[in-house]
C-alpha cells in the first residue's frame, strides 16, 4: 500500500496536488520580500522607521471526503527575517497556524463534529526596550459535538467550547518579563440550520461562556496595577443565508448579546484593581452581500456591529464597513482591492475611541496553473483617543507563491 501510495504521488503533476490514500495533500511555498515605512507602528515614526524582511511560508493541507466521513488538516508557519542588523529584533521565526476539522457519520441521522485551531500570532508595539517588539498571543480552540439531522433540510449541531489564550507583551525598559496572563473560556453552543429553500437557508446561532484569567492581577512598579476581570457572555442571532439571486448571495444575521464583567475577581490583598463596566453592545449582527458583475468579476459590501474580550481591558465595541472587489483581466492576470473603516470604542480599565482606516489592493500574474507573482500594496491608519496607539503605516509585499 506504502509503495503503491508513492509512486501515484510521484506521478502526480505540479498543480495536481498528491494522493494519499483517499485523502488529497496540497503543498504549498511562498517565497517574497515585505516592506513598511513603520515597522513598529509608532505614532511618530522617524528615521529607521522602515523596514524590510524577506518571507518564507511553508503550509500544507490534507482532505478527506469519502462516504460519511470528511477532514481536513492544514497549516502555515511563516519565518521572517529582515535584512538589516538594526531590524534584527524584529524577526520571527515562530508564528504558525494550525486548524483541523472532522465531521463523521454525516449520512446519518446523528453525527459527531469536532473543530481545532492552533495559532501563534505577533501584534508590533513601539517600544524602546532591545528585547522583541511584539505582543504575542498563544491560542487554541476547541469545539465538538453532536449533529443531528431530522431530514434532509435541517441539522441541528450542539456543541462545547473551549478557548485558551496566553499572552506575552513586548519586552520594555520596566518590564524585562515577557509573560502577562492566560485566559481561559468555555461554554455550549446551538447552530442550526435549515435549507428551506434549495440554495438558501435559514440560521440560528446562540451560545453562552464564561471567560476566566490564571492572574487576577499584573503588577509592575511604577505602573498602575491592571485587573483582570473575569465574565460572562450570552448571545443568539438569527438570519439567513444563501443565494438571493442568480448573480447576488447574502448572508445576513442579527440578534442580541451581552457581557457581564466581575471587578471582584481582580481582588488582590483586599483591593479590587479592575474596573467593572457595563455597556457592551446589545444589537449585534453582520450582513455581507456579494454581487457577481460577471463570470469571474464580482463586489462584496458588508457591515459587522458586535463586540470581543480585550486582553488589556474588558471588551471592544465595534462597528466595521468593508468592501471587497475583485476582477479577472485576462486567463493569467488578476486583480483585488479590499477596503474597510471600523469604529472601535475600548471600555473598562482602559478607556479609548479609535477609527482605523485600512485599503489593500492585489495584483497576480498567474505563470502557469500552479506558480503565482502577486504583488500587495496597503494602506492602514489608527486614529485615536490615545495618541500613544494612532500610527498611519504603508506597506507592501512581493512574493512568488507554488501550490504542488
Amino acid at each position: 500500500m506504502f509503495v503503491l501510495t508513492a509512486i501515484t504521488a510521484a506521478l502526480a503533476a505540479p498543480g495536481d496536488h498528491l494522493p494519499v490514500g483517499t485523502a488529497m495533500l496540497s503543498p504549498r511555498l511562498g517565497l517574497g520580500v515585505d516592506v513598511s515605512n513603520n515597522a513598529l507602528r509608532s505614532e511618530t515614526p522617524g528615521d529607521g522607521a522602515g523596514a524590510a524582511n524577506l518571507h518564507l511560508s511553508v503550509g500544507a493541507a490534507l482532505k478527506h471526503d469519502y462516504r460519511d466521513l470528511m477532514w481536513n488538516l492544514g497549516g502555515t508557519y511563516d519565518l521572517r527575517k529582515y535584512v538589516t542588523t538594526n531590524d534584527a529584533r524584529l524577526d520571527r521565526f515562530d508564528e504558525f497556524t494550525l486548524q483541523g476539522t472532522a465531521d463523521a457519520l454525516r449520512l446519518r441521522v446523528v453525527g459527531f463534529r469536532v473543530e481545532e485551531q492552533l495559532a501563534n500570532r505577533f501584534t508590533p508595539v513601539d517600544t524602546e526596550s532591545p528585547g522583541r517588539p511584539y505582543t504575542t498571543q498563544f491560542l487554541s480552540r476547541t469545539r465538538g459535538g453532536v449533529v443531528v439531522r431530522p431530514g434532509s433540510a435541517l441539522e441541528i449541531a450542539v456543541s462545547g467550547v473551549l478557548s485558551v489564550d496566553d499572552y506575552n507583551t513586548a519586552s520594555s525598559p520596566v518590564v524585562d518579563s515577557r509573560d502577562y496572563n492566560r485566559r481561559y473560556t468555555y461554554g455550549p453552543a446551538l447552530d442550526l440550520q435549515w435549507s428551506f429553500l434549495p440554495r438558501t437557508m435559514a440560521v440560528v446561532q446562540a451560545s453562552s461562556s464564561t471567560a476566566t484569567w490564571t492572574a487576577p492581577a499584573l503588577f509592575v512598579e511604577g505602573v498602575e496595577p491592571i485587573g483582570f476581570a473575569d465574565s460572562t457572555s450570552l448571545r443568539a442571532l438569527g438570519g439567513v443565508r444563501g443565494r438571493i439571486t442568480e448573480r447576488l448571495t447574502l448572508d445576513a444575521l442579527a440578534g442580541y448579546a451581552d457581557a457581564t464583567f466581575d471587578e471582584t475577581t481582580t481582588t488582590v490583598g483586599g483591593e479590587g484593581v479592575g474596573v467593572d463596566v457595563s455597556g457592551a453592545q446589545k444589537v449585534v449582527g453582520k450582513v455581507a452581500g456579494n454581487y457577481q458583475l460577471g463570470p469571474r468579476d464580482g463586489v462584496s459590501l458588508g457591515y459587522e456591529r458586535d463586540f470581543r474580550p480585550s486582553y488589556f481591558t474588558n471588551f471592544v465595541n465595534f462597528d466595521r464597513v468593508s468592501l471587497v472587489g475583485h476582477r479577472q483581466f485576462t486567463p493569467s492576470v488578476q486583480g483585488g482591492v479590499d477596503a474597510s473603516v471600523a469604529s472601535e470604542r475600548f471600555r473598562g480599565q482602559q478607556t479609548r475611541d479609535d477609527v482605523v482606516l485600512s485599503a489593500e489592493a492585489t495584483a497576480s500574474f498567474a505563470m502557469n496553473k500552479w506558480a503565482v507573482l502577486r504583488v500587495t500594496p496597503g494602506w492602514t491608519y489608527r486614529a485615536s483617543s490615545d495618541p500613544n496607539v494612532s500610527y498611519n503605516e504603508l506597506r507592501g509585499s512581493v512574493a512568488f507563491e507554488a501550490d504542488y
